[in-house]
């Protein structure tokens, strides 16, 4: 009964749960009001956009599950450990946190055009950051001796095993299995 409600309360999570591409999608619709209201939100939804990629990149690589991390860890610490695994969005998040105080703290709308490119910069790096989200891939029946995940445009996997035996892969990102036959 425990697994079930936790199942239905992970997807009820899931449901609500706002993607970095959903908050780049309503900044893009609140670009084309064109109005003061519009850019106001649009660079704050940008941000989020940024920022909900880089937790959910941290989080990824299981970061936050360590003994040392804080859950209320500041935008600065963040980046470095982002840096630190050579992951690159210092330019952006300095240039969007910039707009965003100042529309924030100091009640200044940003200019249009500045508003356009932290969207556009944005969404660049959306896209380049997904080749950091890891694959969650779990294996079973493994004797094995060698292991190598590589990743361009497709993922590859390599493995050798001490003995042939059949294998069974599954991945919760692609939701499926693969039956690996006797000869590989």
């Amino acid at each position: 009964m425990s697994i079930c409600f936790a199942v239905a309360a992970k997807e009820a999570l899931n449901k609500r749960r706002i993607l970095p591409f959903e908050f780049l999608n309503w900044a893009k619709l609140d670009i084309k009001n064109n109005d003061r209201r519009g850019i106001a939100n649009a660079i704050t939804n940008t941000k989020r956009a940024l920022h909900s990629r880089i937790d959910e990149i941290l989080c990824k690589i299981r970061i936050p599950y360590s003994k040392d991390w804080n859950l209320k860890t500041s935008t600065e610490l963040k980046l470095k450990m982002l840096s630190e695994l050579n992951i690159s969005v210092n330019a952006i998040v300095k240039i969007l946190t910039e707009r965003r105080n100042d529309l924030e703290h100091n009640y200044l709308l940003p200019r249009l055009d500045d508003v356009q490119l932290a969207v556009e910069s944005a969404e660049l790096w959306l896209e380049k950051s997904a080749l950091y989200l890891p694959i969650t891939i779990g294996m079973g029946k493994l004797p094995i001796t060698y292991f190598s995940i590589t990743s361009q445009k497709e993922i590859t996997i390599s493995i050798t095993f001490s003995e042939p035996q059949e294998v069974v892969l599954f991945s919760d990102e692609e939701k499926k299995t693969i039956q690996l036959n006797i000869d590989g």
